[in-house]
């Protein structure tokens, strides 16, 4: 029997994959499966596992399946039960699953991690973590929340962001500054100090090693800050560390980190929250 030219080749391709082995892993990285666990040894690197069509992901998207695997790998660590990983009530019952940014005293034990790994395809891992990061934009991970990240804080306007005058070398800059409420009640007051962490290049001298901190007199949020909800304050910020950024920085005060440093919140139902002190130096 004679066979026509498009049915040799064919066979001709499959008798060649036979021999020499065809790659049949897909050249889209989204199109791959990945496998996560808690030991390493069972389960590589993402980079490893994709190889060179990691280079294909966008850099967002690099990053979603980092914080995909990151959240599953806690998930892993704190259940026993492998159906139970996607189940944030029962991997960490100390967690509201309605609120998992609150921390708290009961940590949930290792001792009884899931020892399988699990397999997922990159494209649903970028679904669900793009989706879960959209709901919880300052938890990633969705690892509990210390009381300092609770409370994120930001810069949204300096006075050079603004376009209006710097204050004068003896004048604080008057920076607007919104806090976060990730916590469990709504936010009355807040009283305590702010901590600008400086870049290398930004110091104080060689007198201070450390990050230099603002203190805030009593503030009250009126109406409270909800839970989930931001509330805007003024910070006087003394010259001597609005002079330690730069200009480019000024002009997009997002780029400024800030955290609270210390200080007591009071919440709207009659209970305070405390936050521990650094050893920042003070600068009143």
């Amino acid at each position: 029997m004679r066979l026509s030219k498009p049915i040799f080749a064919l066979l001709f391709t499959a008798n060649l994959c036979l021999l020499t082995g065809c790659n049949n892993a897909p050249p889209d990285p989204r199109q791959h499966r990945i496998t996560i666990s808690t030991d390493p040894s069972l389960a590589p690197s993402w980079q490893q596992q994709l190889g060179d069509s990691a280079q294909k992901l966008t850099p967002e998207e690099q990053q979603l399946l980092a914080n995909y695997i990151e959240r599953i790998q806690y998930r892993l660590a704190h259940t026993a039960n492998p159906a139970d990983v996607f189940n944030p009530a029962k991997t960490n019952p100390a967690i509201d699953p309605s609120n998992p940014n609150i921390d708290t005293s009961s940590k949930p034990s290792a001792a009884k991690a899931v020892k399988h790994p699990i397999s997922i395809l990159v494209a649903t891992a970028l679904v669900e973590q793009r989706a879960y990061e959209h709901q919880h934009p300052f938890n990633p991970s969705g690892k509990p929340l210390t009381l300092q990240e609770q409370y994120p804080l930001r810069v949204i306007a300096t006075p050079t962001s603004l376009n209006e005058e710097l204050a004068t070398k003896s004048v604080p800059q008057r920076w607007q500054v919104v806090l976060r409420n990730l916590g469990p009640e709504s936010i009355d007051t807040f009283a305590g100090t702010l901590s600008l962490p400086l870049s290398s290049s930004a110091t104080l001298g060689p007198e201070s090693a450390t990050n230099p901190v603002i203190e805030i007199p009593p503030t009250q949020f009126v109406p409270p800050i909800a839970r989930g909800k931001a509330g805007l304050f003024i910070v006087d910020v003394p010259p001597v560390i609005a002079a330690k950024f730069t200009p480019t920085q000024l002009a997009e005060p997002q780029s400024i980190g800030i955290v609270i440093d210390s200080g007591v919140i009071e919440l709207a139902d009659g209970e305070s929250v405390a936050l521990a002190a650094t050893n920042a130096p003070s600068v009143k």
